[in-house]
């Protein structure tokens, strides 16, 4: 398939290090940035968007999901599962 018969496509991402994450995707991958803000930055990715918003990584139900996935729990708690999918 051509690089240009993929459709765009809009991706958003929760990040703990904003700073560190915008140099990854602009110096290692080579994507350009678009439009940023003091919690987001919108990164070209090819013809597509990236979108990097930060989140606390103390309020993150990420963090919680993962903490129980590295704790052996590798379905979490319903009262987990339900948290996350209530807010996805």
């Amino acid at each position: 398939m051509s690089q240009s018969a993929i459709r765009p496509f809009h991706l958003a991402l929760p990040v703990t290090d904003l700073d560190q994450t915008r140099r990854f995707y602009t110096e290692l991958v080579g994507c350009s940035i678009g439009r940023e803000a003091s919690r987001w930055v919108d990164l070209d990715f090819f013809g597509h968007q990236v979108t990097l918003h930060l989140v606390d990584v103390n309020r993150s139900h990420f963090t919680r999901h993962l903490s129980a996935i590295q704790n052996g729990n590798k379905r979490g708690s319903d009262n987990e599962r339900q948290e996350i999918h209530g807010r996805v």
